[in-house]
């Protein structure tokens, strides 16, 4: 095959609907943004209020990555080389507000386990730090946590760090009051399981 001549097998027109179908399928349905569980562990919120918790939720985001970098100049073309890993380290979950909520309640009294509303006393980290949080993102027919997830996010050494004010206004009376948790975290892996504690992992280098 001559250079730069395209692959015999490679189509240049783009793909019928029906390979798109078939790819679909063969890999399972597409993945909606509303099929996502999310898990709080004891002594923060137990089972039923996990329950509750992916009921009344009505957003969160998945954490996001990105590589650190510095230029360098070799003297050919200026190369970016990654040395860090870095991320926000913060999501947030907004949620409708029942009347009567244990969710809210334990969410309020989780921040106050941080630094007492009482008396501005600092108490000790494992006193508030959920040890991990898991996300994951389901496949259309489940509605629980299953063994194995498309897409697990596990969140380690988590602990609330605001909740936001919540507006009142005369002028929304058919609205209903929500109330945004921001939570922060040490680190956060995709799809793997773990006894609670934060696997320590350097760098790897390539060969």
């Amino acid at each position: 095959m001559g250079q730069n001549q395209p692959h015999p097998d490679r189509k240049v027109l783009n793909p019928s609907v029906d390979v798109i179908k078939s790819r679909i399928s063969s890999g399972g349905s597409l993945l909606r943004q509303y099929n996502f569980k999310m898990n709080i562990p004891l002594p923060f919120l137990d089972v039923q209020d996990n329950v509750e918790l992916n009921e009344i939720i009505q957003d969160t985001s998945l954490p996001s990555k990105t590589h650190g970098t510095q230029p360098v100049y070799y003297g050919g073309p200026l190369t970016q080389i990654p040395y860090i890993t870095t991320y926000p380290g913060t999501i947030s979950l907004t949620m409708i507000c029942p009347e009567e909520s244990k969710v809210r309640n334990k969410l309020y009294n989780w921040m106050d386990s941080v630094i007492s509303s009482e008396n501005g006393t600092v108490n000790y980290r494992n006193d508030y730090l959920a040890k991990q949080i898991d996300i994951q993102l389901t496949r259309s027919n489940e509605t629980d946590f299953v063994s194995s997830p498309p897409i697990k996010y596990t969140l380690f050494d988590v602990f609330p760090d605001s909740i936001n004010e919540i507006q009142l206004t005369q002028n929304s009376q058919n609205d209903y009051v929500r109330m945004t948790v921001v939570l922060m975290f040490k680190k956060w892996l995709k799809n793997r399981d773990f006894s609670g504690e934060i696997p320590q992992t350097g760098p790897t280098r390539l060969a």
